[in-house]
């Protein structure tokens, strides 16, 4: 596997490939899966809920063509089809297509053809042969689907791993699509779009029925600033690790 180094206060996030569980007092490491750094990228890049995230099908990635990953995001048709009559538990069992970054579907591809994925996708496939045309994307060792409580005990570990050098880092999994709507909606305004058409965009592929839910998310971020740069530096170093 490669692997970027990227310092956090003397860190390198091989050092900090690990969670860190404390049950019953007992402090382990716990390594950081595959699958979790998938679901990280889903919410912090495409800005996916984790309902979402956890019954994403397979069918849903796609080998990128050279013309799309030309592209920095792939949007519209090109994007990432969340549809619950595809087994996707979208919010009010809406309908709408996320854009995803083109080196991100690539890597999901590569992860779907992996030996690791068919694996658990073979023992998905016994016990669900009704589903084995659409199984979920992310499965566990026993080809079980993820599930919201397994994204959240191993976004605690991640969460106490990281407290080791910032002690005060308390964000929870679903800050990740605040981080994304915010860091995207600079993108939007420095490539020249204007902040009506931007909030339009934003808001629809996020999937919020209403533009007083966009800026809450929106709100909140720029109050609490220092504690998103933070965040970002965190989650920078899982997501530059390059193992897919």
């Amino acid at each position: 596997p490669r692997f970027i180094h990227h310092n956090l206060c003397g860190f390198t996030y091989k050092e900090l490939q690990t969670g860190v569980s404390n049950r019953s007092n007992n402090t382990k490491s716990i390594a950081l899966s595959q699958e979790f750094q998938i679901a990280i990228e889903l919410s912090r890049y495409c800005g996916l809920r984790r309902s979402e995230i956890i019954s994403l099908r397979v069918n849903a990635i796609y080998k990128p063509s050279s013309e799309q990953l030309r592209k920095k995001y792939l949007i519209n048709a090109d994007g990432l089809a969340l549809d619950p009559r595809a087994g996707v538990a979208t919010k009010n069992g809406s309908v709408r297509i996320a854009e995803i970054p083109s080196e991100l579907i690539q890597q999901l591809y590569d992860y779907t053809n992996s030996a690791r994925y068919i694996q658990r996708r073979k023992l998905y496939e016994e016990s669900h042969p009704e589903d084995k045309h659409s199984p979920p994307l992310l499965l566990n060792q026993l080809g079980k689907p993820y599930s919201s409580k397994s994204i959240d005990a191993r976004w605690g570990e991640l969460r106490n791993a990281v407290r080791s050098e910032l002690p005060n880092f308390s964000h929870k999994f679903h800050n990740l699509r605040s981080t994304y709507a915010v860091e995207r909606l600079k993108e939007l305004l420095n490539s020249g779009i204007k902040e009506g058409k931007a909030l339009d965009y934003l808001q629809s592929v996020m999937g919020h029925r209403s533009r007083a839910t966009l800026l809450g998310y929106l709100k909140l971020s720029e109050e609490v600033v220092t504690a998103n740069e933070i965040h970002e530096i965190a989650t920078n170093i899982i997501l530059d690790s390059g193992e897919y």
